[in-house]
């Protein structure tokens, strides 16, 4: 793991900058913005078994998002990426299942479960994200199989390639690493 990641991951890492990241990405605008409070830490490592093998994986940041009387709504889980990746719709399609496979563990008989999201937050500026983003542009599915084909689209932020309206939707150290990699990628802004 690289220098880079362990930044981003220690940044992102910070109930206040996650918060803002929500905030801006994922909840509407007309809606309260997410609080701190509402944020709990919850673990990175996925582990299960596989043909009698261990599976252990680990998440960049996950955080569990609560109500206003602290009760668990949705996991969150953020993954950065400096390099588009051709295998990403996969990797998180199977950060998301090892969380589901989990929370289905923890759950009470007939309890049903809180979300799983993960958003990809692309840090690159040099091109935007080029890589497969559903599963059905990592596949060759034939014609006559797509109706039976379970898609999976992942939800990509390009922090280098925001429009102005959503860098003011950003606030605190996001906003200024969105501004820095946009005047990498174009430095008359």
């Amino acid at each position: 793991m690289g220098e880079l990641d362990l930044r981003e991951k220690k940044l992102l890492s910070k109930n206040d900058v996650f918060a803002a990241f929500l905030t801006a990405f994922v909840i509407d605008r007309d809606e309260t913005p997410i609080s701190t409070d509402e944020l709990s830490e919850a673990s990175p490592d996925l582990i299960s078994m596989m043909d009698r093998h261990v599976n252990h994986q680990f998440r960049d940041v996950i955080k569990c998002l609560r109500d206003d009387v602290g009760i668990k709504i949705a996991l969150f889980g953020l993954e950065n990426q400096t390099r588009p990746a051709k295998d990403m719709p996969i990797r998180i399609m199977s950060y998301d299942a090892f969380g589901y496979k989990e929370l289905s563990k923890q759950a009470k008989s007939g309890e049903k479960l809180i979300p799983v999201i993960t958003v990809v937050l692309y840090f690159g500026y040099d091109k935007p994200w080029t890589a497969p983003r559903s599963l059905s542009e990592c596949c060759d599915v034939p014609k006559r199989l797509k109706r039976w084909f379970v898609d999976y689209p992942i939800h990509i932020v390009e922090l280098g390639w925001l429009t102005d309206e959503e860098i003011d939707r950003l606030e605190g150290d996001l906003k200024m690493i969105a501004l820095c990699l946009r005047h990498f990628r174009d430095p008359k802004r």
